[in-house]
């Protein structure tokens, strides 16, 4: 199930039944894999404004258990998606089950980090009435403001959600810090990894390989950066020029750290490296269908040109990737 448009509501008590009904399918289906089955999410806080979306997540020993739950979870109706770029979050979609409220599922194993942050961050709002009016406040306004731009809704929100997690002490100690370096050839495997997280971008299995972004890499050396957290990389951007003209490829940045600064952090240092190397103008591609895309790139300033078509031709064959 994907969120499109933002639409927030008042409290409604019946979130706690609708919880009750999916947890119920749930449990029936996962038996004893299933340690518990959580209400997370604004919904699972009484009073508080929220999208009336269930968020789940279902706790599981450890990750020898997951191929079990993933098989579990198919015989009703349910597709693993991965870790979306979370580690310790498995996300699972589904078409259908009209008698469900509209939910989000996830499995995590017990000693999950990102489990812990869903559970404090409830655990604090239920026992903060003072916190939830504040933050249904933020979470009206936001969807006011991004009807249609669900990235710009939850940068909106994250200002005070850090602030939660900073009180409560999830967000503190050096693995959280993000630092920026240029990127090289041996950044490779995680880079491709983390595009391949990411969606709607587009790919091609020889400009993009192993060696094609080598050859990237040895003409553009001090233009293309990554982001690292703990020695882990979260964010990538790629940018080069031809003397003339700049050029930006395959931004992306972890789902777990979008809508901190890690983005803009990367953009402002590939573009100050473009200006020191004497480029006036930048440009970059992006897929029509990509809205959160678009809406950052329309957030850094990039204008979209709707007097140009846009053409190119193979010189050889290529098997295009798209996410």
């Amino acid at each position: 199930m994907t969120t499109k448009r933002v639409t927030v509501l008042p409290h409604d008590p019946r979130w706690a039944r609708d919880f009750e009904a999916i947890r119920d399918e749930l449990q029936a289906a996962l038996g004893d894999l299933a340690l518990a089955i959580e209400h997370v999410g604004s919904t699972s806080v009484r009073g508080l404004a929220a999208k009336p979306i269930i968020d789940i997540d279902v706790v599981i020993g450890d990750a020898s258990c997951l191929d079990a739950a993933i098989a579990a979870l198919a015989r009703i109706g349910y597709r693993h998606e991965g870790d979306l770029g979370i580690p310790g979050r498995e996300a699972f979609k589904y078409a259908g089950k009209d008698h469900l409220q509209r939910h989000h599922l996830y499995v995590c194993p017990q000693d999950s980090a990102e489990l812990k942050r869903h559970l404090a961050f409830r655990d604090y709002l239920r026992a903060h009435p003072e916190a939830v009016e504040a933050y249904g406040r933020i979470k009206e306004a936001g969807a006011a403001l991004y009807p249609e731009d669900i990235d710009g809704y939850i940068a909106h929100k994250a200002p005070f959600i850090e602030g939660i997690y900073s009180e409560i002490g999830l967000r503190s100690g050096e693995a959280d810090v993000v630092t920026f370096r240029p990127m090289t050839p041996g950044d490779y495997d995680a880079v491709w990894a983390l595009w391949m997280a990411c969606k709607n971008m587009g790919f091609n299995d020889l400009d993009d390989s192993r060696e094609g972004i080598g050859r990237y890499l040895k003409r553009n050396p001090d233009t293309c950066f990554v982001a690292e957290v703990g020695g882990a990389l979260c964010g990538v951007i790629l940018a080069g020029h031809d003397g003339r003209r700049g050029f930006i490829h395959h931004m992306a940045v972890a789902e777990a750290y979008r809508h901190q600064g890690v983005g803009q952090a990367l953009v402002d240092r590939a573009l100050a490296a473009l200006e020191a190397e004497k480029i006036s103008k930048v440009a970059l591609l992006t897929f029509k269908y990509n809205e959160a895309g678009n809406a950052f790139w329309e957030r850094q300033g990039f204008t979209l040109r709707e007097d140009l078509n846009y053409r190119n031709r193979a010189l050889v064959e290529l098997k295009r990737i798209d996410t």
